[in-house]
Parts: C-alpha cells; structure tokens; sequence
C-alpha cells in the first residue's frame, strides 16, 4: 500500500505544480503585455505632452509679437523680425517650457484608463533625480521603463516606474483562473478518490489472502497424518501389489502436499515474505535427493511408461549453499513437468554440473515441447499453455514460484523449446555462500 501512497503524492506534487506554473505562466504573459502597453503609451503621453508645450509656446511667441507690433507701432517703428527664432526646437526646453511631469502624468492616466501605482522621475545629464511626480519615488515598483532622452540641451531623461499588481491580474483573469482551480480540485478528489477504492480493495485482497492461507494450512494438517498412516502401512505390508498401491497412494498425497506447498508460495511471493534457510548441501545428499524425488515420481505416473536418467558431473565432498527444501522443490517442479507434458515412453535426464563457481542443473526431455511464441510468458504467474486449443491441467503457478526461488537465490533460469522437439529447463546458482 505504501507505494500507493508514494504514486499518489508524486501525482498531487505534480498536478499542483502544472496547475501553478500554468498561472505562472498566465501572470508572466500578463505582465509582459501590461508592460508593452505602458511602453506604448508613455511614448504618446511623452508625444501629447510635447505638442500641448509647443501649441502654448506657439501661442505665447504670437502674444509677445502682437504686443510688440502695438509697441512699435505707437513708438512709429517699422515692424521688425523677431530676433527670436520662432522655429528653435531647443526654445522648447528652456527652463520655462520643459516637460511638465504633473501634465504628462495626467495624459498618461487618461490614456492608460487602468490603475497602476506609478510614479514619474526626470534625471538630469548625470543620470540623477531631479524631479519626480506621482507615487513616492522609493516604493518597490516591480517595472521601470528605460531612461527615455527628452533634451538636446542639458541633457534630461525621464523614467517611468510602475508597480503591476497582482490583484489587477486576479480582477482580469477571474474566469480563466476559477476554471484552472476547479479543475484542480476536481483532479485532486479524483486522485484521493481512486486511493481510497485502492486501500479498500486492497484491504479486502489481504483479509481474503489470510483467510485463504489458514485454510491452505488446515488442508495440509490431516495430509501429513494421511501420509505418516500411510508410511506406516507401507513398512509392514508385506504383500508387493498392496505395498505398491500403499506406495501409490503416498506418493497422491505428497503429489496434493505440494500442490498446497505451491499455493503457500504464490502467497508468500505477492508479499513479498519468501525467507530462505541456506545450509551447505553436500553434492552426494543432493544427488540422494533427487534419487527419491525420482522414485516418486516413478510411482506418481507408475501407469506412464518413462525413463529418468541422473547424470552428475560434480565431484564429491562439492558444497551447495541452498535452501534444501526450496531447492528439491524446483527440481521436482520441473521433472514433473517433464512427465505431465509428454507422451509415453518420455525420457527425462536430470544433469548436475558445475560451471564457474555455479551449480547448473539441466532437465531435458523429449516431449511435447513449447512453441516459441509461449517461451517469454512462460514463467508469469498463472500463465498457462494449451495444447490443441484447450489449457492443459495446473494452475499455472508451478514455473512462476521455481523462477521466484531461483532469483532468491541469485540465480537465473532459462529454457528452450519448441513443438514436438522437447524442452531443457536450466539453473544456475551460486555454490559458495553470499559474502
């Protein structure tokens, strides 16, 4: 469940961070265009402010003109040339006529038609504040214009600074914003709707596990009692066709035994419980080992003509390090195998080498064999292959926990198959103990 939780988290994380880098985004491309807007009507405040100075310069030098016309004409002067030039753009920015801040900050109010807090310096030929008109001039404003040139005498600057604010944003983006928070919110009781259904679910894959192993372990009690009855019999009968139908019916119910066994590792493999008993095996018990798996079998399909040959190449007084019982159940698992899918008269050879520090154990037989496209599922859990379109008996659990046993055991596995050719099952695993 906790991986649940884990995938659950990185799923919020990540939905909460594109749903914030998105208004990210939106607040990021608001304030560039805002800013390109105020760019735009700075320069045609800058632009009005200069016409109105020169209409009232304009308007000022005919009203001196005028008056002096009158003057000299009361005087008996000849009218006379200015000896101003009229047409003088640096006449504009004499001290009396250059930028009005308090006027351009009023043409540029009634142009923006948005409340932004700004505040308008003019800087002098060093670039230092000689004048400023709006808000105060050290408040933290998040935009500032570049320094724009207004004078070819003395050199003057304007700036403009502005503070955009984030409520202006929220105002203009309300609707955009409410539908990105909805839809947040909506993903997120999603999510916490699906971890809920999952923990339920889980919880009840759990109770029914504990429920199903207790019952695996009270179907395997009166089996070992069964079987002790039976190996009792056997040792006192003395009759050859009783004794070997006792021998057969002890090896049924070993045969059942295993299948519990089987169902018990499915259970352990999904939590993840599966506790090896390493010991050192001597290579001579190991082959004994086999010896009576083979006799068993041998009496399992006692009605199926067969052949199994044990072929050891190790060399005596050899150490496995391996889980006995774990290891003799993967070896059973697969010899089996070898007799289940096969006709009669299959010979099965159980070969035990030693290869690079590495117990290798080969189970060949000549068989119905596999056909390629089965070999890559073949181990899944509860994967089956069907033989002339219908599933052949088991569970499909048998290769699935040899394969997990193996791994445990830092091995590997392999087979290779084909129709009508037979199969080899191989694994390697370590004969010294983990370092």
């Amino acid at each position: 469940m906790r991986k649940y939780y884990l995938i659950t988290a990185f799923a919020i994380i990540m939905t909460v961070y594109l749903q914030v880098n998105y208004i990210n985004n939106l607040y990021n491309d608001y304030v560039i265009n805002k800013t390109k807007m105020l760019d735009e009507v700075l320069y045609s405040s800058v632009d009005v402010e200069l016409r109105i100075r020169e209409i009232k310069r304009n308007d000022k030098i005919k009203s001196i003109n005028n008056k002096a016309n009158e003057n000299n004409k009361k005087l008996g002067i000849a009218n006379q040339k200015p000896t101003h030039n009229q047409n003088s753009f640096a006449f504009i920015f004499e001290k009396k006529t250059q930028i009005d801040l308090m006027a351009l900050d009023s043409i540029f109010v009634s142009n923006l038609k948005s409340n932004f807090p700004h505040c308008f310096l003019k800087y002098d030929e060093d670039e230092l504040v000689v004048e400023y008109y709006g808000d105060n001039k050290n408040n933290d404003y998040n935009y500032s214009t570049k320094l724009q040139y207004i004078s070819s005498e003395g050199s003057h600057y304007i700036e403009l600074k502005v503070d955009i604010l984030i409520s202006n944003f929220i105002k203009e983006s309300i609707l955009t914003l409410i539908f990105s928070v909805t839809i947040l919110l909506l993903l997120l009781l999603s999510i916490a709707y699906q971890l809920t259904v999952i923990k339920r679910k889980t919880e009840q894959v759990e109770y029914s596990e504990r429920n199903l192993n207790g019952i695996i372990h009270d179907l395997k009690s009166p089996l070992v009692s069964i079987f002790a009855m039976l190996n009792l019999l056997h040792m006192k009968e003395n009759n050859i066709r009783q004794k070997k139908l006792i021998s057969m019916n002890m090896a049924g119910v070993k045969n059942m035994s295993q299948n519990i066994e089987s169902l018990l590792y499915i259970i352990q493999i999904n939590r993840q419980k599966l506790i090896l008993n390493k010991i050192d095996i001597d290579i001579d018990e190991l082959i004994y080992i086999i010896e009576i798996l083979k006799n068993d079998l041998s009496m399992s399909y006692i009605k199926k003509p067969h052949n199994i040959y044990i072929d050891n190449r190790i060399a005596k007084g050899t150490k496995i390090h391996a889980d006995r019982m774990y290891l003799e159940s993967v070896i059973r698992n697969l010899a089996e195998n070898a007799l289940k899918y096969s006709d009669d008269g299959v010979t099965v050879n159980i070969k035990i080498e030693q290869i690079d520090g590495m117990l290798r154990v080969s189970i060949k037989d000549d068989g119905w064999g596999i056909e390629k496209q089965h070999l890559k599922k073949l181990f899944n859990q509860f994967y089956r292959v069907s033989k002339n379109g219908q599933n052949t008996n088991g569970y499909g659990i048998g290769l699935s926990h040899v394969k997990y046993i193996i791994e445990r055991h830092k091995g590997e596995i392999s087979v290779k198959s084909d129709k009508n050719t037979g199969s080899v099952f191989t694994f390697l695993i370590p004969l010294e103990k983990d370092v």
